[in-house]
């Protein structure tokens, strides 16, 4: 099979299985052809790339809303959606639009998930306190978003 052909399918096969951006297409094509000297690999993914893009089968914007709303189910904060999106190549502008546009409360998605892992009832004890706060800065959310969503109406320390 010539490699412009074998390149396509491959292509095809990883997006019918779920979206992707365009630089981990680009990456997952040249690991996978990584045999072919990077001359001859790097126009031919790039050709295809740009015949992707034109009939939208590859779309950074539709990947980055796709995606956000993917890790906001999951119960990621805005700062590793963000750092995610930055991998996986998609630029700072489409990121920005894309959680805008989705318009989520991210202090109430805090809280949701502090219930949904720790209980309603709200810690009492200093240690507590802390474990539940490095849980959600681990999950992505920033201070703010953990005070409003851990403990609303009182300080933390």
């Amino acid at each position: 099979m010539e490699l412009p052909v074998a390149i396509e399918q491959t292509a095809l096969g990883y997006l019918a299985r779920r979206d992707h951006s365009v630089k981990e297409l680009k990456d997952k094509l040249m690991r996978k052809f990584s045999k072919h000297p990077v001359e001859t690999l790097l126009p031919e993914i790039e050709s295809l790339i740009e015949r992707f893009e034109a009939r939208g089968y590859l779309d950074d914007q539709r990947f980055a809303q796709l995606f956000i709303e993917s890790r906001v189910s999951r119960g990621y904060g805005p700062i590793k959606i963000r750092f995610e999106l930055k991998q996986k190549g998609v630029e700072k502008s489409l990121v920005q639009s894309s959680m805008s546009e989705l318009e989520v409360d991210w202090s109430i998605q805090a809280k949701t998930l502090r219930e949904r892992r720790f209980g309603a009832s709200l810690p009492t004890e200093m240690k507590d306190k802390k474990k539940q706060m490095r849980f959600l800065a681990s999950r992505g959310f920033d201070y703010e978003h953990i005070k409003d969503g851990l403990l609303p109406d009182e300080e933390l320390f």
